[in-house]
């Protein structure tokens, strides 16, 4: 497995993404990993990194990156939001799918809120066939977002 960070940019950011690339040639399913907010994304990025080395060892060309404002991602976490989160996913999803032609299905990973925003992406792009096609993981997604963000002002006291 091979593994090559690198920059690419959506109309107003510059997003980093990582490259997890299979050492055979790789599945016709792909994957793209929407990491959850805040703190939340430090607590989950040892498992994030594990879950995309084992996708790619299995053959599949993984894309994980940082949402504006988060990670290595231009931007301030203050001046984002659900809409600008998901222009990030669709700029992440235009860099897979062109990165490789031979992709017949992209699955989205989700982490919390990263699950929610990848539910939100899968159903806006549901005419894609690669998106129709490929696995949506939503692993623990926010459902309400009142009580998620109660629960992350308790961690933080």
């Amino acid at each position: 497995m091979t593994e090559q960070p690198f920059i690419f940019s959506n109309d107003t950011a510059r997003l980093f993404g990582m490259w997890h690339l299979p050492q055979s040639v790789p599945s016709t399913t792909a994957f793209l990993m929407s990491h959850p907010f805040g703190e939340e994304k430090l607590w989950s990025h040892r498992v994030y990194v594990s879950a995309a080395r084992a996708l790619a060892a299995r053959g599949h060309r993984v894309l994980r990156f940082d949402y504006r404002g988060a990670g290595d991602s231009s931007g301030n976490s203050d001046e984002t939001s659900l809409s600008t989160h998901l222009e990030d996913l669709s700029a992440a999803f235009n860099e897979l799918v062109s990165s490789d032609p031979t992709i017949e299905r992209v699955g989205l990973l989700g982490l919390r809120l990263g699950a929610t925003i990848a539910a939100q992406f899968a159903e806006q792009m549901n005419d894609d066939p690669r998106v129709a096609k490929g696995p949506l993981v939503l692993w623990d997604p926010v459902m309400h977002g009142e009580n998620y963000f109660q629960e992350l002002l308790r961690s933080n006291l």
